[in-house]
């Protein structure tokens, strides 16, 4: 399984769903995880210490949403992350459904 992180509209939010830390533990699982390049860098973080643990850095979003089966974000994707999700692609995340009906909506559209 390959767990994805995407970057967050950081007028909204400034949290990331990853760190190295939690990625690190993701990996002792067997796991494998990428993100977006950028992906924590407003915090702190650069994406060396992410690639020192193993975690892949991906271009763009896109480059993410294309590869992961499981996609972790702290709030609700974007409209154009939504378009772009693979079907069959697990969600976590707090979606806020009295907020984002619309999007949430629009994720039940894609099939099983």
């Amino acid at each position: 399984m390959i767990i994805g992180s995407t970057k967050e509209d950081l007028s909204l939010e400034k949290r990331v769903a990853l760190t190295p830390e939690t990625a690190k533990s993701m990996f002792n699982l067997g796991l494998k995880v990428c993100i977006e390049k950028n992906y924590a860098i407003h915090l702190g973080i650069e994406d060396e210490e992410f690639k020192m643990i193993g975690v892949e850095i991906k271009d763009s979003s896109n480059d993410v949403l294309n590869s992961c089966n499981l996609l972790i974000k702290v709030n609700c994707p974007s409209e154009e992350e939504i378009k772009n999700l693979k079907e069959k692609t697990i969600l976590i995340g707090m979606l806020n459904p009295t907020k984002n009906k619309k999007k949430i909506a629009e994720m039940t559209k894609k099939k099983d």
